[in-house]
């Protein structure tokens, strides 16, 4: 049996952990001999095997063009077909998808809604256009906002086969008549990462928000640097806790940020030698166990808090997005959210951190008990497609 997982990113630790993941669950499965992983990017998953197949480099849409694209959605289901062709990636592209067995759309955010991520839309045209049916792997699913965008990705959600990670996408997807099934984040398949914490250190994990849709016309880095990292200075000096800030994405202007924020903690009363910018962490796994050693997480993106939740590690979730609402929902940590679409303030930062901190050996127990008993099983449930 050949496997394709489509439309995986590689820009932060997060889409690579949820990757991952399902990626680890389909070598688990005998019956496949062979796993395409067709990325969004140059860039692949820290992951190899003998039965993987890292296709970042030859199946790039750039290498197809904008024509060739354009000629194969045209002329694919015509008279034409022969014709669909523009060059050998195009091709490939369509040889690849046509003789999978089973294609997953990697587990991710709302790439089909406000991320209105065009390059992800148009690989599962591909994918429609082959006569396949795409598998959503537990992704986040909605509406863009952009008409074009919207129409298109209903003709492929309409011939797919359909998991998500949030209520707010069942709610939607039946909106336009389309079946769905919820599960919960990919990551919570991994097993939970089991070592002795450190008491005196948390982990802090914060994001640029610029780029989100939702936060236009805000400058979210100077709010978190003037209405956040004061809460989390005072009660980290009251406890005389250090702090480690840890990489989501690893990219420079996320690095230059922490280094900000670094500056912003020390002004605020913490000492340099308190604060440790983990620079080493640069894959998911590693991302996985700088989390899994905290005796406490804020974490600022969606996978800081999935993956500490998945180690039954408590955690402050600064909430950008719905789907982290939805975590704190389904592992019964709803004491541990935090709306950023609000504006906070340094004593809701302390207060929140108190309370967990108050609370951490009950929390620990509800997570571990909520994973054994229930977020393993829904975080599976898009591999009964593998009969």
């Amino acid at each position: 049996m050949k496997v394709i997982v489509i439309n995986q990113y590689c820009e932060n630790r997060g889409d690579e952990a949820a990757g991952t993941a399902l990626v680890r669950n389909l070598l688990g499965k005998p019956k496949i001999d062979q796993i395409d992983i067709i990325y969004n990017s140059a860039n692949k998953l820290d992951i190899d095997h003998p039965k993987i197949l890292h296709r970042n480099e030859e199946l790039r849409l750039k290498k197809i063009g904008k024509l060739g694209i354009l000629r194969y959605l045209l002329l694919r289901k015509t008279v034409l077909r022969r014709l669909s062709f523009a060059n050998e990636t195009m091709r490939e592209m369509a040889r690849t998808i046509s003789e999978a067995d089973v294609i997953y759309v990697t587990p991710c955010g709302a790439s089909l809604g406000i991320y209105k991520d065009w390059a992800f839309l148009l690989r599962l045209l591909f994918v429609i256009s082959e006569n396949k049916t795409p598998v959503f792997c537990l992704n986040t699913i909605n509406a863009s906002g952009n008409i074009l965008f919207d129409f298109l990705a209903k003709l492929v959600l309409r011939k797919s086969k359909v998991y998500v990670r949030e209520q707010r996408s069942v709610d939607y997807l039946k909106s336009i008549q389309v079946k769905s099934e919820l599960g919960v984040d990919t990551a919570f398949s991994e097993q939970p990462i089991i070592m002795e914490r450190d008491p005196k250190r948390i982990g802090l994990v914060v994001t640029l928000l610029e780029w989100h849709p939702e936060f236009t016309g805000r400058n979210m880095s100077q709010e978190v640097i003037e209405n956040i990292v004061p809460g989390i200075a005072q009660y980290c000096i009251e406890n005389e806790y250090e702090i480690e800030l840890i990489p989501h994405t690893g990219q420079q202007d996320e690095t230059e940020y922490i280094q900000e924020v670094i500056r912003a903690l020390e002004d605020n009363g913490m000492l340099k030698e308190s604060l440790i910018f983990r620079k080493d962490v640069n894959t998911s796994d590693e991302y996985d166990l700088a989390l899994a050693s905290k005796r406490f997480v804020v974490g600022m993106r969606y996978h800081s808090i999935v993956l500490a939740a998945k180690n039954a590690v408590p955690f402050v979730a600064l909430a950008y997005e719905n789907k982290m609402k939805e975590v704190c929902k389904y592992t019964n940590s709803m004491e541990s959210y935090l709306n950023l679409q609000e504006v906070l303030t340094s004593e809701d930062v302390y207060k929140k951190m108190k309370l967990v901190d108050d609370k951490l050996d009950i929390i620990k127990e509800n997570l571990i008990s909520i994973n054994q008993e229930k977020l393993q099983i829904l975080s599976r449930l898009p591999l009964k497609e593998i009969q």
